[in-house]
Formats: structure tokens, sequence, C-alpha cells
């Protein structure tokens, strides 16, 4: 389910942006797999997903599927913060959740 990230960032047909994004994507499922990696190996011998023997293939695929569905869901919405990173773009106050303690909280 991983996209060819050469063949994103190569594709003549989108517009830079459209490639940050997409990419980005692609990024932030790759980083919710390794937390689900990690979760999963904090489960010692326990798993969610197969991990040994022909089976790992298949665990390997659901781990891939289940990351990029959960990158695809928004609610982690990491990749506008790496599309404003990689395109030099101030962050919209509106997409940053600011839990800052003020004086006027204090």
């Amino acid at each position: 389910m991983q996209a060819n990230l050469a063949g994103i960032a190569s594709d003549s047909t989108k517009t830079e942006s459209e490639k940050v994004a997409e990419l980005s994507k692609e990024f932030e499922a790759m980083l919710v797999k390794q937390v689900i990696k990690g979760m999963q190996q904090s489960l010692g011998g326990s798993s969610l997903f197969p991990s040994k023997g022909p089976s790992a293939i298949y665990g390997d695929m659901m781990m891939d599927s289940l990351a990029h569905t959960i990158s695809a869901s928004n609610q982690v919405d990491f990749a506008t913060m790496f599309q404003h990173q990689v395109s030099n773009q101030p962050v919209a106050p509106s997409a940053v959740d600011d839990t800052s303690v003020t004086e006027e909280d204090a």
C-alpha cells in the first residue's frame, strides 16, 4: 500500500505543493507505522500482528494499512506541519493547538 515516493516526486502532472502534500502524508504514515511497531514490541510475547514466519509479511501489510488509515483520518495531522516546514511557510494559528498557559490563566 506504500506509495512509490520517487514516483510521486517525479510526477510531472502535479504541482510542487501537491507533491509536498502527498509526500508529507506518506512521511506521516511512516512515522505512525513506527509508533505502531514500537507499541507491538512493548507487548512482549503477545502481538496484534504476526511478526514471525511467513505470516510476518501479512502482519507488516496490516500494520502498513493501519498506519495509512490513521494518517488518512487527519487525526494525527503531522503532515500539515511537515508541509509548512518543507515549504518554509509559517503555520497558521488555527493549525496549532495552543494549550499553553497565559498570564491571565495563572
